[in-house]
Order: structure tokens, then sequence, then C-alpha cells
């Protein structure tokens, strides 16, 4: 197949970038479902989530070499126009692009996928880093690197006075920018100003924060290519949603944990003497956390667990309406604590084992 005509003789006067994706069937149908909403993206990113199995999809752009015609093997998705520029600057990179939809069953395997890439940018290019985009650099290694619940308030501190530092010498206003973000974020996980431990509010100010990292980033304009910015945007959204998981599960954990709800006058009072108003903050939390395991889990590994431990706790709830609580108490929650902690830390279930 000839090149478009669009395209112009012996390339492209004006710099257009043209973006193809492999005629394969399978690549058709993973092109197609992200074409027809099929997938729905994680914070308007080029990583998206099979709503029914949670399967994770993601876009990653490579370099091809320019030629006469199409190779028979590419089929031409778009056009970008210059001010889209996806390529570096000061690099080898081509105006043209094969996109591959990939897949995983596993969020942690896409982040080291993007993590990948970004390494291999950045070698390529660590002659050309300035001072700020180094420590732009730096940072998000940190966001990615530690989980947020372990990130003291003196880091936190720091990463934030780094954060605004960096925004700052691209000439971005740091607190507007941060409170976008956090809008953003706030849309896309929960809202919750129960949380003892603020969870909640600390995974969404370092959300925020590598957001904001990743604009100082794109607007640096000379200090980064958008091919690097695209992938960037793809491990914020995986690392963000991987965290929102996280959260959702050890919170659950926790209050199913003996000395936490089944401690409560709720489960030891004899059933007929509780009051009427705790039975319906019992049943309330357990609709909460059934509806948080159910809805809000997007994807794997975290969502077919998640969706099992939702079924238990909608059973505990019908268990609570009758006063067996000694089921709630010594077989549900304990099952719902394995299944969920079997996700985040295999390792630590396994020594639990042991140890019965």
């Amino acid at each position: 197949m000839a090149a478009p005509a669009e395209l112009g003789s012996r390339g492209t006067p004006d710099r257009k970038v043209v973006l193809f994706r492999a005629t394969s069937e399978e690549q058709q149908d993973r092109w197609r479902m992200i074409r027809e909403k099929k997938v729905r993206s994680i914070l308007g990113s080029e990583t998206y989530y099979h709503t029914e199995d949670g399967t994770i999809y993601y876009v990653i752009w490579g370099d091809i070499k320019k030629q006469e015609n199409i190779p028979p093997e590419l089929t031409l998705l778009r056009l970008l126009p210059p001010q889209a520029n996806i390529f570096a600057p000061f690099t080898h990179y081509t105006e043209w692009k094969r996109g591959t939809v990939h897949h995983t069953d596993n969020i942690e395997t896409a982040i080291d996928a993007f993590n990948h890439i970004i390494d291999n940018v950045r070698g390529r290019e660590i002659g050309q880093i300035n001072a700020l985009r180094q420590r732009a650099l730096h940072l998000l290694d940190f966001f990615a690197d530690m989980p947020f619940y372990d990130v003291s308030e003196v880091q936190f501190a720091e990463a934030k006075n780094e954060t605004y530092a960096v925004l700052a010498g691209v000439k971005l206003d740091p607190e507007n920018l941060i409170n976008r973000e956090k809008a953003k974020i706030v849309k896309w996980t929960l809202r919750s100003e129960k949380d003892s431990l603020g969870r909640w509010n600390k995974l969404i100010k370092l959300g925020a924060l590598q957001a904001a990292v990743r604009h100082a980033v794109e607007y640096g304009r000379n200090l980064a290519t958008e091919v690097e910015s695209k992938f960037l945007r793809g491990r914020e959204a995986l690392v963000l949603e991987d965290n929102f998981s996280t959260t959702i599960f050890q919170e659950i954990i926790d209050r199913l944990a003996p000395a936490a709800m089944p401690a409560t006058i709720a489960f030891t009072r004899p059933f007929d003497t509780v009051p009427k108003s705790q039975i319906g903050v019992v049943k309330g939390l357990l609709g909460t956390m059934e509806h948080q395991l159910d809805r809000f889990i997007r994807v794997n590994p975290y969502r077919q667990p998640a969706r099992e431990a939702a079924v238990l706790l909608g059973k505990a709830k019908d268990l609570y309406e009758v006063g067996e609580r000694d089921r709630i108490t010594f077989e549900i929650f304990p099952q719902v604590g394995k299944l969920l902690a079997e996700v985040i830390d295999p390792g630590l279930t396994k020594v639990d084992e042991s140890n019965e």
C-alpha cells in the first residue's frame, strides 16, 4: 500500500506524525475494544480495564522506520499534526509510530512495563537531561517505588516542597495545579471523612503531587518528549489504581480484625439488647464494604477476590439481621480477611497459616 497522499512525497514536509497498528487479528480486536469503549480508560490515560473481568490493557508506542509504501502488516490509525509531535527533538525518534495493545491480569506487570520503557528513554537521553528534569524523574521514582501508606509526614513535606520547586521552574502555579489534580482523583476514587488513619487523604495528596510532576515534565517542552509523557501518564494511572485497590482492601481487613468490629457492643452484647442504632451502623458498614468491593475494585489481580469477598459480606449482612453473629465473627470475617490479604501480602498469609 502506498503511503497516504497527505504525508507528502518522501516524508512529511509539515512533520506530521503517523500512527499505525498491526494488522493481526488479535491487535484488531484489541483496538476495536478501545474504539467501541468496551474497555474503560484509567484516569484518561492509554491504560484501560475490562469492566467484567478486570483485565488490564495498555498501549505501547514504538518507532518504525519510515518507508515508501506502508507494509502489509501495518494499518494506518491516524495522523497527528505538528503540535502533537510525539518524537524527541534531539534523539533518533522517527515520525512513524506503531501502537501495540498489550494485556495482563496483574497491574504490577503493567507498571513494570512502563518503568522499563521510561528507564530506557532516560538512558538514551541522559546526557541531555538538565537539573530540573532530573529532579522531576527522581520524584517520580519516589512515588512509584514506595507504598503511599508508608510515606511519613516528613517525606511527604519534602516531596511537596520538591514538587512545588519543579512546577515553579516551568512557570506553573503549584496550588492551582495541585487542587485541579486532587479534584480529578477524588472523582475517580472515594470520599471518606471517617478514615481514622487518613489513608484516603494521603492517597489523594500524593496522587496529585505525582500528576503535577508529570505536568512539569510535559510543560517543560524541551525537557521531555511527548512519548515519555504518554508513558508517565500511563504509569501514573496504574500506580494510583494499584494504591486505590490496596487501600480498600487494607481498610476492610482492619475493620474486620478481631479487635475492631467484632469487639464492639454490636457483636459482644446479647443480640436482643443491642441498640437499634448499633444494628443500623453494622448493617451500613457491611453494605458499604460490599459496595466498595463490588463496584470500585476494577483491575486484576484485585477484581476476582473482591467480588468473592463482596458476596460473603452480603451474606454477613443477612446473617446479622437474624442474630447469627458467631458465624459472621468466626467464619465469614476470617474468610474475607484471608481473601484480601492473600492479594496484598501473600507472604504474610503463608506465615500465618504455618503458625495455625
